[in-house]
């Protein structure tokens, strides 16, 4: 029988788009606008539980009176530099219906999100439209992992939970455990003379730290990035940072002679 492949390293395109727009809480909506030129303006939003996006709407608004309301786009980026990730979406935008058994949870998801929604959706103005993408493409930090996005790996995917706190956990860890970084690279990763670590990301599988080191050909300091996979699978923020201590308390050993 075929062996079971192994289990991926890296997350996804799907996983890297979903997250990043699971974890903003705003994008750009785009629809044509009377003259036959795109409209865009800011709109909050919710990830649904299948990978939609749920909006509240005023319905007065350009987007819903223009000829084609359901030609839409959705554009999110953290920001406009381009080192930052930015995903494009195209499909499909059609109204709620309030008598939907599934309305009251959606919009509970929505007002979790965005707490001024409490004020505006018993309004008559405003309603909840779902957004169902039928063309994603993904661009990583300079151009990276850029691609296109299957719907059926867009709808299947995950998001990193992880991402929300990484940030504040690199952070910590590049300013407060230098030390513990060092001795990853020279136990775990077996680099010669490291002069310098940085974790430059942790996520739902593993964690990678961009090494400089000396070349052992004597060609300098090289400086890689290298992957280090978490030895279980991991269900939580704090299972990944308990497998990150795991990665360092191996180190230790492994310096200390004890493995």
């Amino acid at each position: 029988p075929p062996s079971t492949p192994p289990s991926p390293t890296l997350l996804t395109v799907a996983e890297k788009a979903l997250t990043l727009t699971t974890t903003a809480a705003s994008g750009v909506l785009m629809t044509k606008g009377d003259n036959g030129f795109p409209h865009g303006s800011a709109t909050d939003y919710v990830v649904s539980s299948s990978n939609t996006l749920l909006l509240l709407l005023n319905l007065s608004g350009q987007h819903l009176t223009t000829p084609s309301p359901a030609e839409t786009g959705f554009y999110v980026t953290p920001s406009l530099s381009p080192s930052t990730p930015r995903v494009s979406l195209s499909g499909s935008l059609s109204p709620l219906d309030r008598d939907d058994e599934s309305y009251p949870a959606s919009a509970a998801k929505f007002a979790a999100r965005h707490s001024y929604a409490d004020r505006v959706l018993e309004s008559p103005q405003f309603q909840m439209f779902e957004f169902v993408p039928t063309s994603i493409y993904y661009v990583g930090s300079f151009g990276v992992d850029a691609g296109w996005v299957s719907v059926s790996d867009w709808s299947g995917a995950s998001e990193d939970f992880v991402a929300r706190e990484s940030e504040g956990i690199m952070a910590r860890w590049n300013a407060d455990r230098k030390d513990d970084l060092m001795n990853v690279a020279r136990h775990v990763l077996d680099l010669p003379e490291p002069t310098d670590v940085v974790l430059t990301s942790i996520d739902k599988l593993g964690l990678s730290l961009r090494c400089s080191y000396e070349d052992v050909e004597g060609r300098g300091v090289r400086t890689d990035v290298f992957r280090i996979n978490f030895a279980v699978t991991v269900v939580s923020v704090e299972d990944a940072k308990s497998e990150a201590e795991k990665i360092c308390q191996e180190a230790w050993e492994r310096g200390e002679g004890i493995v």
